[in-house]
């Protein structure tokens, strides 16, 4: 597939479209869940394989100093992690404006922003957010509508960046090792070979999932098990509730709800996490 077909692509769910064809669907640009649990983990120059549920899960992960590999099988994912990724690296207060923004209003990625970079980012990312944006101009429409809705609201959603982005600002920026594969939750554990990671996210959300879906998602789980080294481990599920899965052990964490609070009372997720 070329840059122009996920153009085409990407100005079908602009017009309103929820789901185009297998490999294209809205931006996830925030978590639904905490992040926390990943400073458990010693991610410290390690090796990640990480399915891109959101892109500020991987901003996360990279803040640790792993070398992270991304797949999705939505494939305008990539361009909008080298965006973010180059904004970023420019400027964080740059950064922060362009994803909140009047983010009630849906007036989110300025253009004016993008125009600062633009010559920064990778060719195909270029041409992509330029046409893109073309034709949101041309419309009277703005390129947000290509985020998924938050259920949080902005005032929420900058104190978690905040309190776990922007914190580690220079970990972020000083780390590099990040690569991005066109890969659905099927091909990954063909393409790499066994025993390459320390540690792999797949954070399937598994709230008001049917035991039919459940048992989906675990036969996709052991699917990744041979990629990990000796001693590795999975994050393979998150969920509001607390669930009994065997062999994986519960990391509590606090909902994003409050990522502040230290109230017992806070609404807890929990990170389901396998060992090898």
């Amino acid at each position: 597939m070329s840059v122009y077909q996920d153009i085409d692509n990407a100005i079908y769910l602009i017009k309103g479209y929820d789901q185009v064809k297998n490999h294209y669907n809205k931006i996830n640009l925030f978590p639904n869940y905490s992040l926390k649990h990943f400073k458990k983990y010693n991610l410290d120059g390690k090796k990640v394989l990480t399915r891109i549920n959101n892109l500020h899960e991987v901003f996360d992960l990279m803040s640790y100093n792993a070398d992270v590999v991304c797949f999705s099988s939505n494939r305008l994912n990539k361009y909008f992690i080298d965006l973010l990724l180059k904004l970023f690296d420019k400027n964080m207060n740059l950064y922060l404006n362009f994803i909140f923004k009047d983010y009630k209003t849906n007036n989110i990625f300025s253009k004016q922003t993008f125009n600062c970079i633009k010559d920064e980012l990778e060719n195909e990312t270029y041409i992509f957010f330029d046409e893109i944006y073309d034709y949101c101009y041309k419309k009277n429409i703005s390129i947000s509508k290509l985020i998924n809705d938050q259920q949080y609201d902005k005032n929420v959603l900058e104190r978690y960046i905040r309190v776990l982005i922007k914190k580690r600002f220079y970990e972020v920026r000083n780390n590099n090792k990040v690569s991005c594969w066109d890969l659905d939750i099927n091909d990954a554990s063909t393409t790499f070979k066994p025993g390459t990671f320390n540690f792999i996210n797949l954070s399937f959300e598994m709230d008001n999932y049917s035991n039919d879906k459940l048992n989906k998602l675990m036969i996709a789980e052991k699917r990744y098990i041979d990629l990990l080294k000796e001693h590795g481990k999975i994050q393979g599920f998150v969920s509001h509730n607390e669930i009994v899965l065997p062999e994986h052990k519960i990391i509590e964490t606090r909902s994003l709800s409050d990522p502040n609070s230290s109230e017992e009372s806070c609404k807890k997720d929990y990170a389901y996490v396998y060992s090898k």
